[in-house]
């Protein structure tokens, strides 16, 4: 696994937890302060390979696991009314699912290259489902009068899912066999298409973000927190 990804990915989490941290309410002190060290020490990591230092897989696996407890047992706090936080839980879910899969490359690597053993049809899924809930959580935090761009994601989101439901057909249809037939690489490229068009949204909600013309209760760096994840997906299976 390249160092570039495993920075990129120390990034995401370390994101995670920042606006986790942000938004739990000012009693829940204990889960900040936990939020606070387990991103200090995933910034440090990041650093040390930054800085061209070497840095264990299982340290980061570890790491990375410890990030993912922390959000499965604030999510299951927050189920139960036992966290207060101004947080959708499916928004922590999410980012549980995200760190499981990151968790999944840095098992998978150590036998060669992850993707390739993953495979395209399970990734696109994965990032697909990943891609219709960033659509949905950024439409759901617009302004009312952001009616023009809501309408646009609900029609990428249509898209999204007919995607899909596509190629969970064909995972159905060809389980674990590498030797795809064309028409299951069609349905991978329309995917990538629409990914693409997903994209170009994003980067248009980012560009109006930052230039302070856009109406919406979202932080201004989590557009490009977004961005980040749909090109590293394109840069996957170009």
């Amino acid at each position: 696994m390249p160092q570039e990804e495993l920075i990129f990915w120390l990034g995401i989490l370390q994101e995670h937890l920042q606006t986790a941290k942000n938004r739990l309410a000012e009693g829940e002190k204990a889960w900040r302060q936990e939020a606070e060290q387990i991103q200090q020490r995933l910034q440090a990591v990041q650093d040390q390979l930054r800085g061209g230092y070497f840095v264990s897989k299982a340290d980061i696996l570890a790491l990375a696991r410890e990030t993912c407890r922390w959000l499965q047992r604030l999510l299951y706090r927050m189920l139960r009314c036992q966290v207060q936080a101004s947080l959708y839980p499916l928004l922590v879910d999410h980012w549980a699912r995200e760190t499981r899969f990151f968790c999944q490359l840095l098992r998978l690597s150590a036998t060669g290259n992850p993707h390739a053993r993953l495979g395209q049809l399970r990734e696109s899924l994965f990032w697909l489902r990943i891609f219709a809930e960033h659509l949905q959580l950024l439409s759901q935090q617009l302004d009312p009068t952001e009616q023009l761009l809501q309408a646009e994601a609900a029609l990428l989101l249509r898209r999204l899912e007919r995607c899909r439901l596509t190629l969970s057909n064909w995972e159905s249809l060809v389980g674990q066999d590498r030797d795809f037939p064309l028409t299951l690489g069609q349905a991978l490229a329309d995917s990538r298409e629409t990914v693409l068009a997903v994209l170009k949204y994003k980067q248009k909600v980012a560009r109006r973000a930052r230039r302070c013309q856009l109406l919406a209760v979202f932080p201004a760096d989590w557009p490009e927190h977004l961005l980040r994840e749909g090109r590293y997906f394109l840069s996957l299976w170009p």
